[in-house]
């Protein structure tokens, strides 16, 4: 079941890149088709602006898709792992007492898996939709997550 949803997933956000990557090198073509050539030159003139500004929001839906699903499970491993160790900390505190922290990892690893799994989902969202698109950043494989 859940391979079926992760290849869902992938084919949903492929076909949502590729078709607003499409979309917007296509919008001036299904225009009113009656217009002279030398309207359609002005019209796009004027319209190149336009044409851009499409261009880079397909762009950046695909790339906000794309860093959702290759980043999601990178920031929340990573964010589990560092949960773990912090909720481990909390339960025992500061000590290097080995029969102490593996008592604690009873309890800190599944609350650290559960918090750091939630936890990144949000960032991976927050890091696919702030930082550039296709950056190392946007993936969550910057340094901070």
């Amino acid at each position: 079941m859940n391979k079926k949803l992760t290849a869902l997933l992938i084919a949903l956000t492929i076909s949502l890149s590729c078709t607003s990557i499409v979309f917007a090198q296509k919008t001036n073509l299904n225009s009113d088709s009656k217009e002279t050539i030398s309207a359609k030159s002005d019209a796009a003139k004027s319209s190149s602006s336009s044409d851009s500004t499409a261009g880079k929001a397909a762009r950046n839906i695909g790339a906000f898709f794309v860093g959702i699903v290759v980043g999601a499970p990178i920031a929340m491993a990573r964010m589990s792992y560092k949960e773990s160790i912090v909720a481990t900390r909390d339960l025992v505190g500061d000590t290097d007492n080995w029969a102490l922290l593996a008592a604690g990892s009873v309890l800190g690893i599944p609350a650290g898996v559960l918090s750091g799994t939630t936890e990144g989902f949000l960032m991976s969202v927050k890091n696919s939709w702030v930082e550039p698109a296709f950056s190392k950043e946007s993936f969550s494989l910057g340094d901070e997550i």
